[in-house]
C-alpha cells in the first residue's frame, strides 16, 4: 500500500509538472548560491544578472504566453497527427532565433562601451535560444502524459544545471567556459525535443493553423508580456536610478522571491488549465482542493523564512549580499496573491482578451507607483509597487470571475486557510519591521 502512495505521488501528472517548474527555479536559487562563493566579484555577478535579466526581457512574455496557450488548446486527435506540436515548435524556434540576433545586436551595441567582448552576448544569445525552445520539451511530456520521462528530465535539467556553475567554483573558469558550456546545455536540450516530437510524428507544416495559433495566443502573450514588462520595468528603472552593476546584483538577489512558491503557483496554475475546460465541476473541485495543500506548504516556508531570512542570507551568501534581506522580505508578501487562481479560470474559459486589459491596468499601476515610490523608499518602494498592482490585478479577474461565471472566491479558494495564513503573514512582516 505504501508503495503504491509513492509511486502514486511520484507519477502523479499535477505534481511532476509543478516539480518541472520548482526544479527549474531551484537551480536558479542555487547556482545565485554559488555564484556568491565563488572567485567572481559582486560587480562580475551583477553583469551576470543582467544577462539574464535580458533574456528574460527578450523572450519570457511570448514563451509563457504561447505555453499556456498550448495547454489550453491542446486536442488529442490534433496532438495524434503532430499538426499542433510542430506549429508550436516552429513558432517557437523563430520567436528563439530573434532572441538570439537581439543578444547579438545588444552585443554590438554595448562592447563600444564595455570590456565584455561581443562573444560574450553571441554565446549567451545562442543558450537563451536553444533553452527557450527546450522549454518546451516538458510541456510537450505532460500533455503526452509521459509522467516518467518528465521526472527524468527534472532531474536531469537540475543536476546538469547546477554541475556547471559548481564546476565554476571549483575550477575557478572564466566568463567564456561558463558560457559555452549553458550554450551546450541548451543545444543538448533542443536536440532532445527534436528526437521526440519526430517520435510523436513526422514534420507537419499547417500554414492556416500557425496563423489561427498565433491569432488565439496573442492576448494570452500580451497579457504575460504586460506582466513581464513590469518586471523588466522595474530592472531597467533601479538600474538607470542608481547606475551600479554592484546595486543591481543587491535587487536581483533579494527581488528573486521564493522560488518553492513562484514555481509551484506557476505550475499549479497552468496545469489546471487543461481539467478546468474538460470539465469544470471538477475542475473547480481540484483547484480548491490542491490550491489549499499548496497553501499548507508555502505560506508557512515563507512566514518561517520571513523570521529567519537576516541569518538566512548571511549563511548562504556570505554576507555579500545582507542588503538583500528586505527586498526579499517584501517579496514573500506576494504569496498571498499568488494563492489566488482567479486568472487560471479565465484562461481556461478562454477570456484572453480580457486578460490582457487588465493587464495592461496592472502594467500601468506599477509603472506609476514605482516611479513614485522609488523616489521614497528607494528599492523597497519598486517591490512595494509590485505587490500593489498584482493584488489589483487578481480583484479584477475575482470580480470578473464573480459577475459572469457566478463563481464566488469559496468556489475556488478555501478562503478560511488564505485568509488565516495571509493575516499571519503579515503580521509577523509588521512585527519584524515595525
Amino acid at each position: 500500500m505504501l508503495k503504491g502512495r509513492i509511486q502514486a505521488l511520484i507519477f502523479d501528472p499535477i505534481r511532476s509538472f509543478q516539480m518541472m517548474h520548482i526544479m527549474k527555479q531551484g537551480a536558479v536559487f542555487l547556482s545565485g548560491i554559488i555564484l556568491a562563493f565563488s572567485h567572481w566579484s559582486i560587480e562580475d555577478i551583477g553583469f551576470l544578472e543582467w544577462l539574464f535579466f535580458l533574456a528574460y526581457s527578450f523572450s519570457y512574455f511570448w514563451i509563457s504566453g504561447i505555453l499556456q496557450g498550448f495547454l489550453a488548446s491542446n486536442d488529442r486527435s490534433t496532438n495524434r497527427e503532430g499538426g499542433l506540436i510542430w506549429s508550436v515548435f516552429l513558432v517557437l524556434s523563430g520567436l528563439g532565433l530573434l532572441t538570439w540576433l537581439a543578444f547579438v545586436i545588444t552585443g554590438v551595441v554595448y562592447d563600444g562601451s564595455d570590456d565584455h567582448a561581443l562573444l560574450t552576448f553571441i554565446l549567451f544569445g545562442g543558450w537563451s535560444c536553444f533553452n527557450i525552445v527546450g522549454t518546451y520539451f516538458p510541456y510537450v511530456l505532460y500533455v503526452r502524459q509521459k509522467i516518467k520521462w518528465l521526472n527524468i528530465y527534472n532531474a536531469f535539467y537540475l543536476m546538469t544545471y547546477i554541475s556547471i556553475f559548481i564546476s565554476l567554483a571549483i575550477l575557478q573558469y572564466d566568463w567564456y567556459i561558463l558560457l559555452s558550456l549553458l550554450f551546450l546545455f541548451g543545444c543538448i536540450q533542443f536536440a532532445v525535443l527534436i528526437a521526440v516530437i519526430f517520435s510523436i510524428s513526422s514534420p507537419v507544416y499547417d500554414k492556416r493553423l500557425i496563423i489561427n495559433l498565433v491569432k488565439e495566443y496573442l492576448p494570452l502573450i500580451g497579457y504575460v508580456g504586460i506582466g513581464g514588462l513590469a518586471t523588466v520595468f522595474d530592472g531597467w528603472l533601479i538600474h538607470l536610478y542608481f547606475s551600479d552593476s554592484e546595486v543591481f546584483a543587491v535587487y536581483r538577489y533579494g527581488a528573486r522571491e521564493l522560488p518553492l512558491s513562484l514555481a509551484m503557483a506557476a505550475a499549479f496554475s497552468h496545469a489546471m488549465v487543461p481539467y478546468l475546460s474538460d470539465n469544470q465541476e471538477n475542475g473547480l473541485f481540484q483547484l480548491r482542493k490542491r490550491s489549499k495543500r499548496i497553501m499548507h506548504i508555502l505560506f508557512p516556508i515563507s512566514i518561517l523564512l520571513l523570521l529567519l531570512s537576516g541569518d538566512l542570507f548571511r549563511w548562504l551568501y556570505a554576507d555579500r549580499f545582507e542588503a538583500s534581506v528586505p527586498i526579499f522580505d517584501l517579496m514573500l508578501l506576494l504569496v498571498i496573491s499568488r494563492m489566488v487562481f482567479s486568472h487560471t479560470l479565465l484562461i481556461a474559459f478562454k477570456k484572453n482578451t480580457f486578460i490582457f486589459k487588465v493587464s495592461l491596468v496592472e502594467l500601468g499601476v506599477n509603472i506609476v507607483l514605482s516611479v513614485i515610490f522609488i523616489q521614497w523608499f528607494g528599492i523597497l518602494g519598486v517591490v512595494l509597487a509590485t505587490i500593489i498592482a498584482y493584488a489589483i490585478e487578481k480583484i479584477i479577474f475575482g470580480v470578473r470571475v464573480q459577475r459572469e461565471f457566478n463563481l464566488s472566491l469559496a468556489d475556488y479558494t478555501s478562503v478560511k486557510t488564505w485568509a488565516g495564513y495571509s493575516g499571519v503573514l503579515l503580521i509577523s512582516y509588521l512585527v519584524k519591521y515595525l
